[in-house]
Parts: structure tokens; sequence; C-alpha cells
């Protein structure tokens, strides 16, 4: 489905990213990880058609990148949830599918609200919702565009410990059932693992994929699968890619 080709982005003074081959599946969970200031978020930008390459090329199912965003196939789920303030959470979630001038689907929007366990709070403002409630807002309003690929540049980077593996977990089974393609944007090495099919790692200024792990852990994904032993071994695996020289599983 994604096709990065020699991916290079440089701005007037830095280079954030050099040299990137990528290739992501219809339907896969790929996670980033790599320490601040490796390009991640200049990638993901690059993929979605905010970002336009200094060399090489992407191409989504054969587009580029802006096609592909502009006939709303892309949704973005960013750190910070975006939401407008004066909608209320229903309104939240069906503005930007009116935008992205798709039919209106209020139903659509009732249940993917309730599928990440807001049912009860349609009706209510990003004021009062605590972070991790309008993290699936904003959740919900990426996937009420029917999107094919969803890029998330640490979403619950601003969450506690648990809220994030809680909304981690829904996502990922959410995700699944929809066969929805995803870029997820990470410092947390745990989390990668956790979420991954496949974790690809940058490191360096510019930022180069230092390796790609293939994560075979067991499905679907739960909060026990944190003590299991091989999880323990991909997430020691990963986290030398960031600070060792590594030869990872491919």
């Amino acid at each position: 489905m994604i096709r990065v080709e020699g991916l290079t982005v440089s701005f007037e003074t830095v280079t954030a990213v050099e040299g990137v081959d990528l290739e992501v599946g219809r339907g896969e969970f790929l996670t980033i990880v790599g320490p601040s200031g490796c390009g991640k978020t200049t990638l993901l930008h690059a993929v979605g058609g905010l970002q336009e390459p200094t060399e090489g090329r992407i191409r989504i199912d054969g587009e580029p990148p802006g096609r592909a965003r502009d006939a709303g196939r892309v949704g973005l789920v960013f750190q910070e949830h975006t939401l407008l303030p004066w909608k209320t959470a229903l309104g939240n979630v069906t503005f930007l599918r009116r935008i992205a001038g798709k039919p209106p689907d209020e139903p659509g929007a009732r249940r993917l609200l309730d599928a990440v366990g807001l049912s009860g709070f349609l009706e209510a403002y990003p004021r009062e919702l605590s972070g991790g409630m309008a993290q699936r807002v904003a959740i919900a309003r990426a996937l009420h565009l029917d999107a094919d690929l969803l890029l998330m540049d640490e979403p619950f980077g601003a969450l506690d410990e648990i809220t994030r593996d809680e909304l981690g977990v829904e996502l990922r089974d959410l995700l699944r059932e929809r066969e929805t393609t995803v870029l997820f944007v990470t410092h947390s090495v745990p989390e990668a693992v956790f979420l991954g099919d496949r974790c690809v790692v940058l490191r360096g200024t510019p930022g180069r994929i230092e390796g790609v792990f293939d994560l075979d852990l067991p499905e679907p994904r739960e909060p026990s699968l944190f003590t299991d032993r091989t999880f323990q071994e991909w997430v020691g695996e990963v986290r030398a890619a960031l600070y060792v020289e590594a030869s990872p599983r491919r």
C-alpha cells in the first residue's frame, strides 16, 4: 500500500531524514520509534502529504500522498487532540467528514464513539472530557473519514501510563477489525513493541532506519503481554538498536 523510496527531507539548515526506504502492507500496524530529532514526525508528515520530499518519492496505492489525503483516505491523529472547543464530541467526529466532502453519517459516528467507550459523552464538549477521552474522540474522528491509512504522531504522549495502555489495547483491536493501515510514532519502546506488527527504529541526524523488527507476538494483544518473556526480549532488541550497533531480525 505504501512505498517510500530513497526519501530525503531537508530544510534550510538541517536534513531531517535521509535515504529512507520502506514498504507498508495494507492493514499493517507499523510503529516507528526513535529519539527526539531523528525525523520521525517528518517521515510521518511526508507520508501524509504534509511535507514534500527533497529527494526520493512516496506512493500510496501508486498515487502521490497529497492525492490520497485530499480524497479523505488519510487520517491524522496528533499528540494534542486538536478538537474544536465549540463542538460536542459527536460534532467533532462528524465535522472532518463533511470537510472532506463525504456524505454525512451520524449513525456511523455514534457507533465509533461507542466503540471507543464514549457512548455516554456524545454531547460533551472537549473541556468536559479527560485527556484520554479527548484522544478517543480524535481517533474516532479520524476513523470516521473511512480512511485507508491512519497516521498517528505520539497520540498517547500526554497521557498517564495506565490510560495509554488501556487506549492502546482498544485502538489496536478496533483498527485491526477495520483493516486500517497504521503508522504510529512513539518514544516508548514497550508501546512500539506492544502495538506493532513491525517496528521501525530511526536513529541519527539526519534520521536513517537502523532496524526493522517483525514482532512475532500472540494475538489479540492483551495487557498480560507486558510481563511475557518474549515481549521483554523484543523490547530489549529494539532498545539495543537505539543505543548500540545491532543486527535486528527482519
